[in-house]
């Protein structure tokens, strides 16, 4: 798992990226408790950093040898448990990775161990980012990634480690043109020195593969000491489908080249896509559904573009009032509402905690459980916001979420 802070700000560690990672290795399971096997070597661990907590201790507690072993809950049953929602990291300088290791334990018994990977510097680091199609090759952009890690710390990365490989059935690294080397974890891959370099990596897709496709990686310095972690990725599309209003410089440009590739978006008759638009109901409504695998409902009421969509929902049981505005906004609730129904995500056995201050709606928290949606965090109190409305690149951002989520 990997976090990434900028100097003076902190970082509170998700408790459901620890349930996801162990959900990972054991599918059918479910994280009951985590121990940490050690402390970050730079920077503190704390426990209850801003005294909100209702589990554990009301103070302030940092974590140390002596304190790390005890037990952190996924869902504490009694206040004198300890939660694993409560650790927060606050950073001690900047330009630099440390780790926490830890345990996860389950049910049956079940243990994986792991750790977090904590980049902090000054600014964030950019994410490098393209579109690429499909039974394409693509060699690593050396100078955009020299120039993210860059443009963060203020300091020149000697060359980059590949904290993971795509999977077998998304593509392959390489070395060099051919296909004798495949690239690993292990070496460090210099940016213009060394016998292998950044700009001999080539990702080669598999097959036919369309999709997203992330490479996350640490910089490092002329002594081989991590200074920034950041994310190399990839659309592999069947074509680019392009937008007057969007660009490579537009915050959503991933979301929305992506989903337009997929076929769940489209734009408007003059070749806009208008982002900042607040999204209607059943804009939002179509993309929901489609994300979550729905095929496309030809209208059911005449002149209603979405009107088919509000009908099979309403069949299935994801909108259950009959009073719709299909032309008015959608509030953030809806939205996960909608989002966690059509996913079919289990509402049953999510944490006690509740992750926001401001609803204690069981579909936001799963939605939240599974990466898709997240808060506000503000000195200790994270809320969710559920009467906000959204825009069109920012529905963009949870309906792409969601598609990758079912992969």
């Amino acid at each position: 798992m990997r976090y990434a802070v900028t100097t003076g700000s902190n970082i509170q560690i998700n408790a459901y990226d620890l349930a996801q990672f162990y959900k990972s290795i054991y599918p059918a399971g479910a994280l009951q408790y985590v121990t940490l096997d050690g402390v970050p070597a730079v920077g503190s661990l704390y426990y209850n950093y801003y005294s909100a907590s209702r589990y554990g201790t009301s103070v302030r507690e940092q974590i140390t040898a002596v304190n790390r072993s005890r037990s952190f809950y996924m869902s504490p049953s009694s206040p004198s448990e300890y939660a694993l929602t409560e650790l927060t990291y606050v950073p001690a300088g900047s330009n630099y990775c440390t780790t926490i290791p830890f345990t996860a334990y389950g049910t049956g018994g079940q243990s994986v161990s792991g750790s977090i990977l904590i980049s902090v510097t000054g600014k964030a680091v950019s994410e490098v980012y393209g579109p690429t199609p499909k039974n394409t090759a693509v060699t690593f952009p050396a100078s955009s990634i020299y120039a993210a890690v860059t443009a963060a710390t203020g300091s020149a990365p000697s060359g980059i480690q590949l904290l993971k490989l795509p999977a077998a059935n998304v593509g392959t690294i390489y070395v060099g043109s051919g296909t004798a080397t495949p690239a690993n974890t292990t070496t460090i891959y210099g940016y213009n020195t060394g016998s292998q370099q950044m700009g001999q990596l080539r990702f080669v897709p598999k097959t036919n593969y369309t999709g997203s496709v992330d490479i996350p990686y640490v910089a490092v310095n002329a002594n081989g000491t991590a200074i920034a972690s950041g994310m190399f990725s990839l659309g592999v599309l069947n074509s680019n489908k392009r937008f007057n209003d969007i660009n490579a410089s537009t915050w959503c440009y991933k979301y929305v080249t992506e989903l337009a590739d997929a076929s769940v978006i489209g734009g408007y008759a003059n070749g806009n896509f208008k982002p900042d638009n607040t999204v209607t109901y059943g804009a939002a409504l179509k993309l929901i559904m489609l994300a979550a695998g729905y095929p496309e409902q030809a209208p059911t009421v005449k002149g209603s573009t979405f009107s088919g969509y509000l009908s099979k929902a309403q069949a299935d049981g994801l909108v259950t009032r009959s009073n719709v505005n299909l032309n008015g906004p959608i509030t953030r609730l809806q939205v996960a509402q909608l989002a966690a129904g059509a996913l079919k995500l289990d509402i049953n056995n999510l944490s006690s905690v509740k992750p926001f201050s401001d609803t204690a709606d069981v579909y936001v928290q799963a939605l939240n459980a599974a990466g898709i949606v997240g808060g506000y965090f503000s000195n200790g109190t994270s809320t969710f916001r559920p009467s906000n409305t959204l825009t069109r690149g920012q529905i963009s951002a949870i309906v792409w979420r969601m598609q990758n989520y079912r992969k």
